[in-house]
């Protein structure tokens, strides 16, 4: 992609039309900004014209948008060319995309964080957030309540009727747990049938009565299929954290 010094585009090659899906008839005489994605801030863009500006070189990762509106990941190069008295008079943007690796990253990470059988966040991720919420609370002088929740009995509905079964349960219910969050409230599995629920700035009866909510839920929630003979109950086990008294 090359452009005049005011960001108008005067010419591609091939590689830009199978990118993005424009043609050259498309583009040439449309300013650059016709690729933007709205992913990234202005002041994005303003530091990357101020180090153009001044290194006469820039190199970044880029979101822009094809043409059919997908939005891709480019690994993009800036150089600019200036004439014999140092004057900009064109800007060359070379750029691969990078969409397939970003995909795969964001993959890893989701598995790295998160729980495959539920989707909701792992013991990694659950430790991490417990972690900054404790440090949160500590810092505005806040409660942080924390519940451990265990589905009573799910050794033996996995015994009598198969691990997928018991898959089942866990993810109804997540379900039903994630259904009663607020806003600011976390949720977690442990492992197992074991979870972490996270309830920031609540009194201990808040939190009580949080908790006691979901035990009905569970409780009087219908029997699934796979698991006709089980009327499924979970326990719990509640923590505050009180900087005000300094314990928890």
């Amino acid at each position: 992609l090359v452009t005049d010094k005011a960001g108008i585009i005067v010419e591609i090659n091939p590689a830009f039309s199978r990118m993005t899906g424009y043609c050259r008839e498309e583009v040439v005489g449309q300013h650059a900004r016709l690729l933007r994605s709205g992913r990234h801030e202005p002041a994005f863009y303003e530091a990357m014209w101020r180090q153009l500006s001044t290194e006469r070189h820039w190199q970044g990762e880029v979101w822009n948008r094809r043409k059919n509106g997908d939005i891709f990941a480019e690994m993009l190069t800036i150089s600019v060319v200036r004439d014999a008295q140092g004057v900009a008079q064109n800007f060359v943007g070379l750029f691969t995309d990078i969409t397939p690796m970003k995909e795969h990253q964001r993959q890893l990470e989701h598995i790295a964080h998160f729980d495959s059988l539920t989707s909701l966040p792992n013991r990694v991720l659950l430790a991490d957030r417990l972690h900054q919420s404790m440090v949160q609370a500590e810092r505005r002088g806040q409660r942080l309540a924390v519940a451990y929740l265990d589905l009573d009995g799910f050794k033996k509905i996995n015994d009598t009727y198969g691990h997928t079964a018991g898959d089942d349960v866990l993810r109804r219910f997540s379900r039903l747990v994630v259904g009663t969050l607020g806003r600011n409230d976390g949720f977690g599995r442990i492992g197992g049938e074991e979870f972490l629920l996270l309830y920031p700035h609540v009194t201990p009866s808040e939190m009580e009565a949080k908790v006691q909510a979901i035990l009905e839920l569970v409780r009087e929630s219908s029997p699934l299929p796979e698991v006709p003979r089980f009327h499924h109950t979970c326990s719990a086990g509640l923590t505050m954290l009180d900087p005000a008294l300094s314990a928890i």
